[in-house]
């Protein structure tokens, strides 16, 4: 049976870097600070197919709990990165702040001090595991545009296991 966690996008993209499929050069673009003056470039985020709304539909129906969490009654957090290929492929998908924010400390405080610092880091390591599984599991995404060209960026998602989504 699959657990349902709970997930955010952080608003919507937290960073982005465009790599121009043309050049090797890197550019940095601030999303909250995107105004495109009209003798510059166009440019689109990538999405995902059916947009937002299938997107959290997507996480809702295929992310699972991690054991761990489930067992020291933990929730926490986890930021996953990768590149929207000019294709809508997804590569380099890495966690990049994977942490917990809440749990159980009766469970915890059992354990000794470095037994408590490896369930914290265990927790962290499986939540970023299913980050990593769903990530793979999407299909293509609609690739970022620059002036009507494809190109590839680095996007951020951040997802948040909560134990109130769990059945």
């Amino acid at each position: 049976m699959k657990h349902i966690a709970s997930f955010f996008i952080l608003s919507t993209i937290v960073w982005m870097n465009v790599l121009p499929a043309q050049s090797k050069e890197l550019t940095t673009f601030e999303c909250e600070q995107l105004c495109v003056p009209e003798d510059t470039l166009l440019y689109f985020y990538p999405t995902y197919p059916g947009g937002e709304e299938a997107l959290h539909k997507f996480l809702k129906k295929n992310m699972s709990f991690p054991q761990m969490l489930k067992d020291m009654e933990a929730e926490g957090e986890c930021v996953m990165r990768f590149t929207v290929n000019t294709d809508g492929s997804i590569s380099d998908i890495v966690a990049t702040d994977c942490r917990v924010t809440q749990i159980n400390t009766a469970k915890l405080m059992r354990y000794s001090d470095e037994e408590q610092t490896n369930i914290r880091r265990e927790c962290a390591r499986q939540m970023a595991k299913e980050g990593l599984r769903l990530i793979r599991k999407m299909k293509r995404w609609n690739p970022a545009t620059r002036n009507g060209i494809a190109v590839a960026v680095n996007f951020s998602l951040k997802l948040s296991f909560s134990l109130d989504y769990v059945d």
